[in-house]
């Protein structure tokens, strides 16, 4: 046996000789081969020594500071033990007491008194046994422990886990592995106990159950004969074999169920099961029972590959009570790249959607597992095979359209069946820019409905440009041909199935930038002034006889102003001889270069009147002036944004469509929104949206906690969104929320009230969402979340910040 040492003790490596030499402050350090630790700084001489220079240090990287130990530091099973007193036999077994400490990579032991065996690298420790494996801590009365493997059992633990947050107590832990335990009579939370109660073991929520198993690996949990507790009351029983996750990363089982109420289908429960089938594929099922329709069963899949990827969504319903019919809908997306070595790179593109009856929108429009937008009630079906190589580009789309006609009637789009498409653009040829579009479509729908026949539609447009851009501003002329032939199934209104049409369009864009520094309100800014000029030249061709198949008037905007055809698509070519005038002011912070505002007014002067309208019945536009637009937006402060757009006609002195809004976003979840928005003669609404802490109302203005942070009183946010329509007199959408953040937990109720039907009879619907979220652990309820996100502007997540801890936060 050795000596007793006083002090500290130190082991120090020298040949093969070893000696233990009592020491001020120093460690017993066995290693199992001689193999020097990673060197963490390049030592440099000694420059008070004669004949030495001073060097600059010269840093290396070390690998222990690594959040994964790394295997070559594992394997060299370095073990370095302090204590007050260390007795025992070298290479053997050693006994340390009072304040003992054993230390191996990616692992510390803390005891009162600590036995170490090192033939099998095997440590019992008993009195406050403290342990820190790789950021997990442990603390319990003794362990067993087999270093190498961290094989053994620990006594009255109570641990916490380091990249999930969560903590927990059992009578015994048995270490099966550094990633897998099992936890006797434990429990698992995120929660803290409340401090203003000391010595009490009171988490808000827990998991409990005889045999707790803690799979790091998995980053799951499975839990025999237990429950889930909130507030001491077991709310939801775990029987044998129940997994939960303890993290974000997928698995397969069952997910929380969603429970909603709404005034027209019922009490709505949908229990979703997921199904991890690979990290790039998975599934999700889910029945649902609706108590005023029945049972609806959903179902999604997705994929995700190199070159392609998609997700196929689909429902059904096999008898829908309120409407006595099946009732079902799929979704199929599906985007793929195909490169090839000589031909360049062929691409897929699917896009379909389906639903089984013209109310499908209407009934189904928020479903709690619906995954997409149900309120469209244009439905498109499309294949689209597309090509590139070089300054060539094609593509062909068959496209078919499902138009939902109930409550009124909407006249159907036309299908393309097929489109072939073909481009070629170059921006290279001595400063001109050259683009030659070709294209036929067979077009095919309702003619009865759409009041043209059906037929098929080529064209081909060149255009030739020649931007001039110079810093101070630029000017770009361009020369474009568009040449037309149509073949219609059955005659045209002049009497003819076939018709060409060839017209050229010669356009001027230009402008200025004009800068100065100046100084507003005590600010250094840049203002910047920019006037616009673009003329347009299209000479007049009848073409009131031509079906109209993708056209349509463009919407009036600073976009639509600043082109030569007010009309879309290519079955309307208007004749123009106007100019359009803008002028635009920016302002532009001096420090950084932010945009703090931007105002813009525009305004089309027609030399001529217009005769090519969208339909025979229009009446051409006889005002040689078009409408004005103003436009801005300030944002003097990343707090404040205001915003207004406004269409003013000088003929009758008013407006005819404007926007005005604002938005007030001090910090993280206080947000608060309104909206003007007129169109004259068809709505006039406003709308106000908003997520706050209603804790400031009474002055409790403190910090937002994160998960299992603080302690004490909750927090109460609230959410929501207003939709007023002035014209009607009445709310036509609403949306109220309350969320509670106590810390580990987080409560969140939403109410909706939703005009599902305007004429003839106006029609509600009310809907209530409840969901109860404990923190790192699971949702239980409906999900408000999703209808926040979609209604509220800047709407903020309480959980959305997640921070990879480092295992050296609990460092000790």
């Amino acid at each position: 046996m050795a000596s007793p040492a006083r002090g500290r003790a130190a082991l120090r490596a020298s040949g093969s000789r070893r000696t233990l030499t009592p020491v001020a402050a120093g460690a017993l350090v066995l290693c199992a081969s001689l193999a020097a630790a990673p060197v963490q700084a390049q030592t440099q001489p000694d420059a008070s020594l004669p004949g030495t220079q001073s060097a600059p240090l010269t840093l290396q990287s070390s690998p222990w500071l690594d959040e994964k130990v790394p295997p070559t530091a594992a394997g060299q099973n370095t073990t370095i033990i302090h204590a007050n007193r260390i007795d025992g036999q070298m290479d053997y077994e050693l006994t340390a007491t009072g304040d003992a400490e054993l230390r191996q990579p990616g692992s510390v032991i803390k005891s009162e008194t600590l036995h170490y065996h090192q033939p099998t690298d095997t440590v019992t420790a008993t009195g406050k046994v403290y342990i820190n494996r790789e950021g997990n801590v442990y603390r319990g009365d003794r362990l067993q422990l087999q270093m190498d493997s961290f094989q053994g059992g620990f006594d009255n633990v109570s641990y916490s886990i380091l990249q999930t947050g969560g903590t927990g107590t059992a009578s015994r832990i048995e270490f099966l592995d550094d990633q897998h335990s099992v936890a006797h009579n434990g429990i698992y939370t995120t929660c803290r106990a409340d401090t203003r109660k000391p010595g009490e073991s009171n988490p808000a929520w827990y998991v409990r159950g005889k045999r707790l198993v803690i799979d790091t690996e998995q980053d799951e949990g499975y839990v025999e004969d237990g429950a889930l507790v909130f507030y001491g009351v077991p709310i939801v029983p775990l029987p044998g074999g129940v997994g939960f996750p303890l993290s974000e990363k997928r698995r397969s089982g069952l997910l929380p169920p969603t429970v909603s109420y709404s005034s027209t289908s019922g009490l709505e429960y949908a229990q979703p099961y997921y199904v991890d089938i690979a990290p790039n594929r998975d599934a999700t099922l889910t029945p649902t029972i609706i108590g005023k329709r029945g049972i609806d069963l959903y179902g999604q899949f997705r994929y995700l590959e190199n070159s392609y990827s998609g997700q196929i969504d689909a429902n059904y319903m096999p008898s829908d009570k309120l409407r006595d019919m099946e009732r079902w809908r799929y979704q199929l997306a599906h985007t793929q790249a195909i490169p090839t070595t000589n031909w360049g790179t062929f691409g897929l593109n699917l896009d379909m959607r389906r639903v089984s009856d013209d109310n499908y929108w209407r009934d189904f429009r928020d479903m709690s597992q619906s995954y997409t937008n149900l309120t469209e009630r244009v439905l498109p079906s499309t294949a689209t095979l597309s090509w590139g190589l070089g300054h060539w580009s094609a593509y062909v789309t068959h496209q078919r359209w499902q138009t939902l006609q109930e409550p009124d009637i909407i006249i159907p789009p036309f299908d393309k069946l097929p489109q072939a498409h073909a481009r070629y653009a170059r921006t290279d040829l001595n400063g001109f820019d050259l683009s030659l579009d070709l294209d036929v479509t067979r077009f095919k729908s309702r003619p009865e409905l759409t009041g043209y026949p059906n037929g098929t539609r080529g064209y081909a447009v060149g255009q030739l440009s020649y931007p001039w851009i110079r810093p101070w501003g630029y000017v770009t002329p361009s020369l474009q041909l568009h040449a037309t032939q149509y073949q219609t199934d059955s005659p045209m209104t002049n009497g003819a199935t076939s018709a060409s049409r060839v017209l050229p369009t010669v356009t001027v864009d230009s402008g200025l930038v004009f800068e100065r520094d100046t100084t507003l309100f005590g600010r250094k800014v840049q203002q910047t002034l920019e006037p616009r000029l673009f003329y347009a030249y299209t000479p007049y061709k009848d073409q009131s006889f031509l079906p109209v198949y993708d056209s349509s008037l463009k919407d009036f905007n600073l976009a639509s102003i600043f082109s030569a055809n007010p009309f879309s698509g290519d079955d309307r070519i208007a004749d123009a001889q106007a100019v359009t005038a803008g002028l635009t002011s920016r302002l532009y912070d001096a420090n950084d270069g932010a945009e703090l505002a931007r105002f813009t007014i525009a305004g089309r002067k027609q030399f001529k009147t217009r005769q090519v309208t969208l339909n025979p019945a229009d009446k051409p536009n006889e005002f040689s002036f078009s409408n004005l637009l103003f436009d801005g937006n300030i944002q003097w402060n990343p707090k404040w944004n205001a915003r207004a757009s406004l269409q003013w006609d000088p003929e009758s002195q008013r407006s005819i469509r404007s926007v005005v809004g604002a938005s007030y976003s001090p910090g993280p979840y206080r947000t608060i929104s309104a909206n003007y928005r007129l169109q004259r003669g068809v709505s006039e609404q406003v709308d106000v949206g908003w997520q706050w802490p209603l804790n400031d109302l009474w002055g409790d203005k403190g910090e937002d906690r994160g998960p299992g942070l603080g302690q004490g009183p909750g927090r109460w946010y609230s959410v929501g969104r207003v939709y007023y329509s002035l014209t009607d007199r009445r709310v036509v959408d609403s949306i109220l929320g309350l969320e509670y953040d106590a810390c580990c937990w987080i409560g969140r109720i939403a109410l909706r009230r939703q005009q599902t039907q305007a004429l003839p009879v106006v029609k509600m619907d009310n809907k209530i969402m409840f969901q109860l979220e404990f923190v790192g652990l699971s949702r239980i309820g409906s999900s408000p979340i999703r209808t926040f996100r979609e209604n509220v502007p800047n709407y903020m997540l309480l959980r959305d910040r997640t921070v990879e801890r480092s295992r050296f936060a609990d460092y000790n």
